[in-house]
């Protein structure tokens, strides 16, 4: 067979790494991971295929479902091989790639655990999106992988969150030692032999794990183990068909890729930083207790001030550990309440004295001197039977830190209610209180992690859902402590502004506990009858609510609230073929209604109903007891804005949202959603 010659135009720089670590026999495992759009998963695929008719390897292509296999990672080894333009070399067959030299790829589903057998004839497996994985599927493929030099677990993923298994049980138990993440002056162009520039072979970080003794079993000595571990980061801006080669001569520069990394950016951070930048972090569902919290709004560099006292608030749970915050106030026009450390005191040191002894040390590891205000759940308050002095928790943690600094108390007489605290917090964060702001420190990263992946309940409040560990067989709460130690200092720091938050809260038609929520994804609503309520400008504001009418309740799919009325054209695309619409509004703006029937073919108008007071408490039951609002509906920044806008009703003040709804009542109750 002829040479074939493939130029390294064909190849982002992830190719070059992996292509090198598949070459070292000491290397057992290799990560990438990162954003999208980072070709990890191509280049996987090309530096497989070419190790297929170079070496004759097997690989073993595992996802954690198979009914996903052709549609993903299937369909990219394909293409890769296109792309080298080696589809003269291989075959496609049912479950499998087959090479011309006898060897092949083949794609398996983990549905069956028991697929993960018969691993003996493969000297590759590669875990695709590996984050999908339970980590005894992993566990399993090293176990079964065996008895080949030079065989290897290859593993792609997106680091969708900080406690996921393959961050806290192999990252995170290594001895990491960051490397270059470039191959400068040994990457070539294989046609003329000129060295590259280190542009070319460029990524976002690059480790090794340490070497290690281990012992063996046949010399009865302790032998060194050569690092065998290689993790690679990498981004969009590593992958030269989205940002272009570096010479410009080839790739291509995906400016629509670009920009919707930025709409990230400025809208939702937490995406971009684990889609775009490839960094461990939490993606938002919906749900989030602290819905307004943003990493990229709140989370910066938030240092210790020796001007001002700390305030340290606490949480007793002993499991997952024990929960300490440390905070200032910076004071000014607007206080700036600040997390500059946090402490998760773990086993063996989640008991309130080496707890209390962990906070002390700090406290003079930073030189501090002032006095200190402490924080923490009123029931820590209470004494126990244990020891002879019968101390609190709360107290004995005090005490501790009473041997070191002058400690004042600062414990309400009861707890703050969990959904009201919430959120005065979420409206704090939303710059809504703008007396107050919230920045959380970097280095707080479990604080960060909880604040972000902590849910709400029904009622509101923070869902305190139980995990196993599987080796202790003790249970716990796994999120909601640090999230539960802000709330403490929070409402207490800021007990003015809480209270006249939660009267003016507590005043209105509808609390947030009387508010009903359905999760979309349980919800058959493709019987229902949709129905659309437009108001162009209701006290300034637009209005546009769409529901779902079934069995005579009323589902709101999608709901906005603006300061700017939406175009005519633009809402025809949120309307379904079907939907009766009607558009309530003064007769001014009767063109706008006339505008809609171009693109709209149902559309009623009439004029504004000359009491909205009165139609709102008459449809106020059924707004209460038959409407219901989707639970992931703050990931919408227009229908959050609607549902605040009811939250703050009252009287003649904030009618704006819940008039809609009143009116969608009526058509309700009338049967005008039959046709």
């Amino acid at each position: 067979m002829d040479k074939k010659v493939i130029s390294y135009k064909r190849f982002n720089p992830n190719f070059h790494h992996l292509r090198l670590s598949l070459r070292d026999d000491a290397v057992r495992f290799i990560f990438l991971y990162g954003g999208s759009s980072s070709s990890k998963s191509y280049s996987i695929a090309q530096a497989i295929i070419l190790e297929c008719i170079q070496e004759g390897f097997n690989t073993m292509v595992y996802r954690k479902t198979g009914a996903t296999i052709s549609d993903s990672i299937y369909k990219t080894f394909w293409e890769a091989v296109k792309g080298l333009k080696l589809d003269a070399f291989f075959k496609p067959v049912e479950g499998q790639i087959r090479c011309f030299n006898g060897s092949y790829i083949t794609f398996k589903g983990l549905d069956d655990p028991e697929k993960i057998k018969g691993l003996e004839t493969y000297q590759y497996v590669f875990c695709e999106e590996v984050s999908e994985f339970d980590e005894t599927d992993f566990k399993q493929i090293r176990k079964r992988l065996r008895g080949r030099k030079g065989q290897k677990i290859i593993s792609a993923f997106n680091p969708i969150s900080e406690d996921h298994w393959v961050k806290k049980n192999i990252f995170d138990k290594e001895k990491l030692l960051e490397v270059d993440n470039h191959l400068e002056g040994k990457l070539k162009d294989n046609i003329t032999g000129k060295v590259l520039g280190k542009e070319y072979s460029e990524i976002a970080q690059k480790w090794t794990n340490s070497a290690k003794l281990i012992f063996n079993p046949r010399t009865q000595e302790y032998d060194t183990h050569n690092p065998d571990m290689v993790i690679m980061r990498s981004t969009y801006l590593n992958n030269f068909w989205v940002v272009g080669s570096p010479d410009g001569t080839y790739g291509f520069y995906d400016a629509q890729v670009i920009a919707d990394f930025e709409k990230d950016k400025i809208n939702d951070y937490s995406y971009y930083l684990v889609y775009a930048l490839g960094e461990w972090g939490t993606i938002k569902t919906g749900g989030e207790f602290f819905r307004n919290f943003e990493i990229g709004k709140h989370v910066g560099r938030y240092e210790y001030n020796e001007n001002y006292p700390i305030h340290i608030t606490i949480d007793n749970n002993v499991l997952p550990y024990i929960s300490i915050g440390f905070w200032q106030i910076i004071t000014g026009n607007v206080n700036s309440a600040r997390q500059i450390h946090e402490i998760p005191a773990e086993e063996p040191f989640n008991t309130v004295s080496k707890a209390s002894e962990a906070a002390v040390t700090f406290l003079n590891d930073i030189g501090h001197k002032d006095k200190i205000f402490l924080y923490g759940d009123v029931s820590t308050k209470s004494g126990n039977t244990i020891d002879d002095d019968k101390l609190s928790f709360f107290d004995k943690f005090k005490a501790g830190l009473e041997k070191s600094f002058v400690v004042e108390e600062r414990m309400p007489k009861t707890n703050p209610s969990v959904a009201m605290s919430g959120e005065f917090i979420n409206a704090i964060y939303a710059g809504v209180v703008k007396s107050i702001n919230i920045g959380i420190d970097e280095s707080c990263k479990v604080s960060i992690n909880d604040y972000s992946r902590v849910k709400k309940d029904v009622n509101g409040a923070i869902l305190k859902q139980r995990i196993k560990n599987k080796e202790t067989g003790q249970t716990y709460e796994q999120y909601g402590h640090f999230s539960d130690t802000k709330r403490y200092f929070i409402t207490e720091a800021f007990n003015k502004e809480y209270t006249k938050f939660s009267l003016r809260r507590g005043r209105n038609k509808i609390p947030d506990s009387a508010m009903k929520y359905y999760d979309k994804s349980k919800v058959d609503l493709s019987k229902g009858y949709g129905m659309v309520e437009i108001n162009p400008s209701i006290n300034s504001k637009f209005v546009f609510v769409r529901a779902m009418i079934k069995d005579g309740d009323c589902y709101v799919v999608k709901a906005m609230l603006s300061d700017t009325i939406m175009g005519e054209s633009e809402i025809s695309s949120l309307i379904a073929s079907g939907d009766r619409v009607q558009a309530e509004c003064d007769p001014s703006l009767a063109a706008y209604v006339r505008n809609l029937r171009i693109y709209i073919q149902d559309v009623r108008g009439r004029k504004p109903f000359p009491d909205p007071q009165k139609r709102i408490s008459a449809h106020m039951d059924y707004i209460c007891n038959n409407i219901f609002i989707p639970s992931d509906y703050d990931t919408d920044i227009l229908f959050e804005a609607f549902i605040e806008n009811i939250l703050d009703y009252k009287d003649k003040n904030n009618i704006e949202a819940i008039n809609s709804l009143a009116a969608l009542s009526e058509r309700v109750k009338r049967g005008l959603y039959v046709a």
